[in-house]
């Protein structure tokens, strides 16, 4: 979904408006359009072959212009902001998992965007870090003036939106506005459980009539079956509304 939104992928159908131009149009000035966007991945996306500072003045300098001096100021200011001052001249692999994931948020910042997408940007840290990150990124919806649209299957990161809009094979189920954890943790729950329902029957109605249903052959040592099902996800966007800015 944040792929096609920012077009690294092309949708199979629809539109994509941005500042009232199509991103899907054919004639669409792509760098220009990014230029207004940030970007979040859950895997950090550092260059792990640069420092700290070094992954930040990329973007300046190759999309607004800057010169060294002016881009080294503006990232040590954003550097100050996000709190890792100090790791200007630290490579990536001696941050944490946490510190990695606010420097990625800076430089999705640091070109001042008004739009960034966040795609699944806890999805690879513990509990402590993933509310440092997230209340990071409330902050810059309230301080900064950014717009963000966060893909998440966490309801307690969902919880963080100023609206949620729940996905489910393909369809909006819901959209709520000021989330809690608990509702967003029910609502996936039920959902869940609907959708496991549906493809239990699908699967009894394609079997043939003179067939028997298999029977699941329990490993010895997990008699409950514990962890057999995989975990179905729903996707949240949640993006704060341009009339509650400010």
């Amino acid at each position: 979904l944040i792929r096609c939104l920012n077009r690294l992928e092309t949708p199979t159908s629809g539109q994509i408006i941005v500042d009232g131009i199509d991103m899907c149009a054919p004639d669409v000035n792509l760098p220009m359009m990014r230029r207004k966007m940030g970007m979040v991945f859950q895997n950090y996306a550092l260059f792990n072959h640069k420092l700290v500072i070094e992954n930040l003045m990329m973007a300046p300098m190759d999309l607004l212009g800057m010169s060294k001096q002016e881009a080294y100021d503006q990232v040590l200011d954003l550097l100050k902001m996000v709190g890792l001052r100090d790791k200007a001249l630290s490579w990536p692999h001696e941050l944490s998992g946490g510190q990695r994931q606010r420097v990625a948020i800076a430089r999705a910042l640091i070109t001042k965007p008004s739009l960034v997408f966040a795609d699944e940007p806890t999805g690879a840290l513990d509990s402590a870090s993933s509310a440092e990150v997230l209340g990071f990124l409330k902050a810059s919806v309230r301080e900064l003036g950014q717009t963000i649209i966060m893909v998440t299957h966490d309801p307690v990161a969902a919880s963080y939106a100023d609206r949620a809009i729940v996905f489910s094979d393909g369809h909006i189920i819901a959209d709520v506005s000021d989330p809690q954890p608990a509702q967003m943790s029910d609502l996936l729950m039920k959902e869940r459980e609907r959708s496991t329902k549906t493809a239990g029957r699908s699967a009894v109605q394609t079997m043939p009539a003179n067939q028997n249903p298999p029977i699941a052959q329990q490993p010895r040592n997990n008699p409950a079956g514990i962890g057999d099902q995989p975990a179905q996800g729903t996707l949240m966007q949640a993006p704060k509304p341009p009339q509650q800015r400010r």
